[in-house]
């Protein structure tokens, strides 16, 4: 219940802000013509289609969490900004920002540089967790 509740306020946080869930409408597992699949480019910065062909036959479960961390377990703002480098939502690596991730605390980082607001989701809070967040190794007590 008090992961819902987390859930819910870091939800109205956004609707407060006017903010949309980061491209969480790529579709990762589609099919093309040729019969390959086609994955979000988020993950494939850090796996090879073949790679995550392998993991979704042989452990399931791994392979949807590798998915929702690096599609769903934060909230991506794109602010306007002038004299900035615009950050591209489908290329957006959530890892570059894992650091600032709280075990029961939403953090909400500005990036005037890159033109966007992030907001972490807090590690309670994640339907799934990679191995390093259950171990909670980078992050704070709050």
């Amino acid at each position: 219940m008090k992961n819902l509740s987390i859930y819910l306020s870091a939800l109205f946080i956004l609707l407060c802000m006017g903010a949309v869930k980061a491209q969480t409408t790529i579709t990762y597992t589609s099919t093309n013509e040729l019969g390959s699949s086609t994955y979000d480019p988020r993950v494939l910065t850090y796996y090879s289609v073949e790679e995550l062909n392998d993991i979704k036959a042989n452990d399931p479960e791994k392979f949807t969490t590798i998915v929702y961390y690096y599609t769903q377990s934060y909230l991506l703002q794109i602010v306007d900004c002038f004299e900035c480098n615009p950050v591209d939502p489908s290329k957006f690596d959530i890892s570059r920002y894992e650091g600032l991730r709280k075990k029961s605390t939403t953090v909400v980082y500005d990036n005037d540089k890159e033109g966007f607001k992030l907001i972490l989701l807090p590690v309670n809070s994640l339907e799934y967790k990679l191995p390093f967040q259950v171990a909670k190794l980078p992050y704070t007590l709050d």
